[in-house]
């Protein structure tokens, strides 16, 4: 999903929402490379960088009124690759 976002969303916010019901899931089940994580969830996350409890993609719309999706796309993307590296398959633990 994070290589080819736009092949499973049509729009970054549906993404967002699709990749918080799957973080969800691995924070009730975990996996096999799953590990102590740093934030409790994704909404942690996206607290201790500045948003609030918003989205990313809403807080990104509401800060830079005339921001392309393409732009969102690329920082969401990021953002999540950042998130799921430091709270499910750290590798300092």
């Amino acid at each position: 999903m994070l290589d080819r976002p736009k092949m499973y969303a049509d729009s970054p916010e549906t993404l967002e929402a699709m990749l918080d019901l799957l973080d969800e899931i691995l924070g009730r089940h975990g996996t096999a490379c799953s590990t102590p994580r740093v934030f409790h969830s994704y909404t942690d996350y996206l607290v201790d960088r500045g948003f609030g409890s918003a989205s990313y993609c809403s807080r990104m719309r509401l800060d830079t009124p005339h921001i392309c999706d393409d732009e969102i796309w690329e920082g969401l993307i990021a953002a999540w690759r950042e998130y799921l590296d430091i709270s499910h398959f750290r590798e300092d633990v």
